[in-house]
């Protein structure tokens, strides 16, 4: 009954049949179909949108805060939306870069950046009070991880890069950050079957 339908729609009615799993979908069913693929927006063009917005709305809020949300949106526009409208229930004037990660779980871009320093610098202690504050925060491990490697992922882009967001890093040997990067990966998949993070 749905192959007729599909063949043979009622004037004036278009079926839109939406997933993420494609490969389920019946073949009979795909090849009676336009196939259209998504994929996740850019994260210049979320920044743009949400800049837009704020304007229109008379908000005042950090570019930093933009690219946090466009960053913490993982390419999706309804989730930058959603974090915004959130971060600004949260605070109060100004939407600040904290704002943003204290409402969406993650590491600000500050503390990552004294996290590494304090690595490179070979102060385990003072790296452990910095985890634990995390912790005391009621941060997720799985996400501080995540935040982690993409941080060390921009630094490998800082080093080819003009434009840096990590600048006070850049003195960190590129072998460091790949055998820092193994051991988060390790530990990435490790944490998703651990019973204790």
């Amino acid at each position: 009954a749905l192959l007729k339908t599909l063949e043979e729609p009622p004037k004036n009615v278009v079926f839109i049949l939406a997933t993420t799993e494609i490969h389920k979908v019946p073949a009979t069913i795909l090849s009676r179909c336009q196939r259209f693929d998504f994929k996740n927006i850019e994260q210049v063009d979320i920044e743009e949108n949400i800049k837009k917005i704020t304007k229109i709305e008379n908000l005042v809020i950090s570019n930093e805060a933009i690219s946090a949300i466009a960053i913490s949106s993982e390419g999706g526009m309804r989730d930058a939306l959603s974090l915004l409208d959130q971060v600004i229930s949260f605070s109060n004037g100004e939407i600040t870069e904290e704002d943003v990660y204290k409402v969406s779980g993650g590491l600000s871009r500050r503390f990552i950046n004294e996290l590494l320093l304090t690595l490179y610098d070979k102060k385990p202690q003072k790296a452990l009070d910095f985890i634990n504050q995390v912790l005391s925060d009621g941060k997720d491990v799985l996400r501080m991880v995540s935040d982690i490697i993409i941080a060390l992922r921009d630094l490998l882009m800082d080093k080819i890069n003009s434009d840096k967001k990590y600048p006070d890093l850049i003195m960190i040997p590129s072998s460091m950050i790949y055998a820092y990067l193994d051991i988060l990966n390790e530990l990435q998949v490790s944490l998703k079957y651990t019973t204790s993070k």
